[in-house]
């Protein structure tokens, strides 16, 4: 092989390789946008975690508020219970009082009829 027949196909194996390597580069190029796209994308599913992560924790916080605020009202519920109880009892004691109060009325009444008949 002459001289020249060799460096023809060095040059022809030369252009082959960079033509090989220009495809390598652009492949991984295209790669690259790929990862970049796929690392978006992580980062907003993560922000869209975190934001429903800071939902739920308000949703809890919400919701033992409100199991706080049952408990208190049971608790009212208790005393106004407690109190109606007493209430009725004061009234019943009351009537009790009146109606004794009204048979002394007329055992004063029946007295002063004697009185007035002597």
């Amino acid at each position: 092989s002459s001289p020249s027949v060799v460096l023809q196909d060095v040059d022809k194996k030369t252009k082959e390789l960079e033509a090989q390597l220009g495809d390598k580069a652009n492949e991984l190029a295209d790669r690259e946008k790929e990862l970049k796209a796929t690392e978006d994308e992580l980062a907003e599913r993560e922000k869209e975690l975190t934001e429903t992560e800071e939902m739920l924790t308000a949703a809890l916080n919400d919701a033992e508020a409100a199991e706080k605020e049952r408990d208190s009202l049971k608790g009212t519920d208790e005393k106004a219970r407690e109190l109606e109880e007493q209430l009725g009892v004061k009234v019943d004691q009351m009537i009790e009082t009146k109606e004794e109060l009204r048979q002394a009325e007329e055992q004063l009444k029946q007295k002063d009829d004697k009185i007035v008949e002597l």
